[in-house]
């Protein structure tokens, strides 16, 4: 498949939180709890819109990657579209050197395909859910 990328713009923003919400809902590894917790927790879309990139095919949004200098902060992908090589597209786009990210099962899985590597276990707890996320850190693939 021919994909496209390009920064996001503010006019995307309900697209991108359609995106997320619909890749948390699709999250089985997940209780119905923990996905209710996980989706309530809203992005800063304008705060972050300048730091995103998104996927799109036939002007269709796919998935977004949002990143600064020091953290890879999200990376979602339309449940739809799922092993087409997306995330590991766009994780290859925004990553750099000692970037780090907190991690779920799912993400983690296209960063150690790109290389990054395991730092430390992050247990955190939300409203009562407890979620077993994971650190990794890019270090270069040269």
């Amino acid at each position: 498949m021919d994909f496209s990328y390009r920064k996001a713009m503010s006019s995307d923003i309900p697209l991108l939180e359609s995106i997320r919400i619909r890749s948390i809902q699709s999250c089985a590894i997940y209780s119905e709890d923990q996905r209710g917790v996980w989706a309530q927790s809203i992005p800063d879309w304008p705060a972050m819109i300048d730091n995103t990139l998104i996927c799109t095919k036939n002007d269709q949004l796919l998935g977004f990657a949002v990143a600064n200098e020091c953290e890879l902060d999200l990376l979602y992908v339309a449940p739809n579209f799922h092993g087409l090589g997306i995330a590991y597209s766009l994780v290859s786009m925004v990553e750099r050197p000692e970037m780090k990210c907190d991690c779920n099962p799912y993400s983690e899985k296209v960063l150690k395909r790109r290389g990054w590597k395991f730092e430390s276990d992050n247990v955190k707890t939300k409203e009562g859910q407890t979620f077993h996320n994971k650190w990794y850190v890019f270090h270069s693939n040269e």
